[in-house]
């Protein structure tokens, strides 16, 4: 018995040859339009959320520097103030 699997234009088809004297052989399609159509959303998402993680890790980087700035500029100005 063989069988093998193919996957063309969102169809699935599987063949099972039969082992039986009359030949008979069964043929199995199957739509994955939908699978495909979501495994590539996927794929988008993915993208889409790691261009936005790397954004969001280099505003934080941009905002710690700056925080760090804004903290050194108190200190002096306290300083200023006190002495």
């Amino acid at each position: 018995m063989s069988n093998s699997l193919e996957t063309r234009k969102g169809l699935s088809v599987s063949n099972f040859e039969s082992i039986n004297a009359s030949g008979a052989m069964c043929l199995v399609a199957t739509d994955i339009s939908e699978h495909k159509q979501s495994e590539e959303s996927l794929k988008k998402s993915e993208q889409e959320l790691r261009i936005k993680t790397k954004s969001l890790e280099e505003v934080n980087a941009a905002l710690k520097v700056l925080l760090k700035r804004v903290e050194e500029g108190r200190r002096e100005l306290e300083e200023k103030i006190l002495d």
